[in-house]
């Protein structure tokens, strides 16, 4: 797996899909829509969108991958080091050695990370892929309490904290209103 949505293109992942999404009784979490009904939607310039629903479902904690769950590996494995004293302390004359006197300890913390980086980039890469198969594997794992079930529309409100509108059911709202724009706002 190269790269976080190949999962997603697995037949197990398919499997998996359509086995919870029917397990969760096939409707959205938050809507109550069912895969395939058609949601006229009308937008603030008076646009109408009619908007098929499709049902994925989705972890409840994010799994990520990439280059930011490499470098707070790296920077794990470069704190689990730290804990070693002598090494620690050769390092760091090492690096100021590099930069010289007159630099800020953020830069000659830095430079004894890419230096300790260069020395144990196997260590690095050996962990990131046990990682990266840890997370592929918890990709297929859909239970209850580690995914919900919801439409395109609701995934996204919920990304961004938004509420389904409980006087509508159709728009969505801040926490902070009681109900939706069109619905009269405050």
């Amino acid at each position: 797996m190269t790269r976080a949505f190949d999962t997603y293109n697995t037949p197990e992942w398919r499997e998996a899909r359509d086995t919870f999404i029917a397990e969760q009784g096939g409707v959205c979490e938050m809507c109550g829509h069912k895969e395939g009904d058609v949601v006229t939607v009308v937008d603030i310039k008076g646009h109408v969108k009619n908007i098929v629903i499709k049902l994925n479902p989705h972890h409840k904690e994010k799994i990520k991958l990439g280059i930011g769950a490499r470098n707070k590996l790296i920077t794990k494995l470069f704190n689990a080091f730290s804990k070693n004293k002598i090494l620690w302390e050769r390092l760091k004359d090492l690096a100021v050695g590099e930069l010289g006197d007159y630099v800020d300890s953020r830069d000659i913390r830095a430079r004894m990370k890419t230096l300790w980086y260069d020395n144990n980039k196997q260590l690095v890469d050996k962990e990131y892929q046990k990682y990266k198969q840890a997370a592929s594997e918890q990709y297929l794992i859909l239970t209850p309490a580690t995914a919900y079930v919801t439409c395109q529309r609701c995934h996204y409100a919920r990304e961004k904290g938004l509420l389904l509108c409980k006087k509508c059911g159709l728009y969505y709202h801040k926490p902070k209103y009681r109900q939706c724009y069109r619905c009269g706002g405050m």
